[in-house]
């Protein structure tokens, strides 16, 4: 629905992306219930089948994964551009599932999401949570390293730099999406032993070719490549002092953002003074007390105009 509405309401002005779920959404992966089922040959067949603590098994039953699809292709043809996939670490499933998208017709990019391993207790919470099926070589380093942090996270950034090698030599992917949870560390780490430039004028070349990777199926569209393509160096350049006012608004916005911080702590400070029994006499404290709080009434009234500027800016 809601891409619905901004292609109705925006048209293409925005790139949208929406989510794929390579082993299946975790409302629709169940406990397998069914007798008859045999895991050894995984008849009748369940999709993304993982073994449970328990000893019993987990999957997608054929109905649930056809609604599954359906309804991902449903998203694309309401307008996604492009899909990011939950986290997974199976790439014989991730494979199999992008060769079903594409027979099916969802013919946009996908960005395969992939989390780095940061702490093994917390892998543990946010697998489990999300049903991901996990290899056995990563549930026994989980083990290994259940004690070793660092251990776990430099034996990670190995394992995860080859899973994402494997998918940008697939051949499949543009890119990969990493699920950094505030840890920009181990992302670099990874980033570092795969290669990818440091310098800024090679990441903006990379960013260009994967602005128009993920737009792939329609060449031209507004931020991504429009501006250079149908108006030129001219559109570029009645850009600039907008971007400049943009800036100047923002760092306005900044600075009387912190003159209200700086006025509120001294208007608590005051307070303070004023419950304590050395506090000067009450006639200065009242006046200084109303001194701060005309200030903190200009500055936050300052702050309120420069954020309409700047909204009615970006308008």
């Amino acid at each position: 629905d809601l891409i619905k509405y901004i292609r109705k309401e925006h048209g293409d002005h925005f790139c949208v992306s929406c989510a794929g779920y390579p082993e299946g959404h975790p409302n629709v992966r169940k406990e397998i219930t069914d007798p008859n089922y045999d895991p050894a040959t995984n008849t009748p067949a369940y999709w993304a089948v993982r073994k449970l603590p328990n000893g019993k098994y987990e999957g997608v039953s054929p109905e649930d994964w056809k609604t599954e699809q359906d309804y991902l292709k449903s998203k694309v043809d309401s307008g996604a551009d492009f899909i990011v996939t939950q986290l997974f670490y199976d790439l014989d499933i991730f494979y199999a599932w992008e060769k079903q998208c594409r027979k099916m017709g969802i013919n946009v990019p996908i960005l395969p999401g992939i989390m780095p391993f940061f702490k093994p207790g917390s892998f543990g919470r946010m697998t489990g949570f999300c049903k991901t099926v996990v290899p056995d070589d990563i549930l026994e380093a989980v083990v290994k390293y259940k004690d070793d942090e660092k251990g776990f996270q430099a034996w990670g950034v190995e394992h995860i730099s080859k899973i994402c090698r494997n998918l940008l030599t697939s051949g499949v992917v543009p890119s990969i999406h990493l699920y950094t949870l505030n840890n920009e560390s181990i992302p670099y780490k990874i980033l570092d032993a795969l290669g990818f430039p440091k310098s800024k004028a090679a990441m903006s070349q990379l960013d260009r070719h994967f602005s128009l990777a993920i737009n792939s199926k329609v060449p031209d569209k507004g931020w991504r490549s429009g501006l250079e393509k149908t108006e030129g160096k001219s559109a570029i350049k009645k850009q600039v002092p907008e971007a400049k006012d943009l800036i100047k608004t923002a760092k306005k916005l900044v600075k009387t953002q912190t003159q209200v911080a700086d006025t509120i702590s001294s208007h608590t400070k005051l307070m303070s003074a004023v419950k304590s029994p050395k506090s000067r006499k009450l006639s200065d404290v009242s006046l200084h007390l109303s001194r701060t709080e005309d200030r903190t009434n200009r500055a936050t009234i300052a702050a309120f105009k420069a954020e309409k500027r700047e909204q009615k800016a970006n308008a």
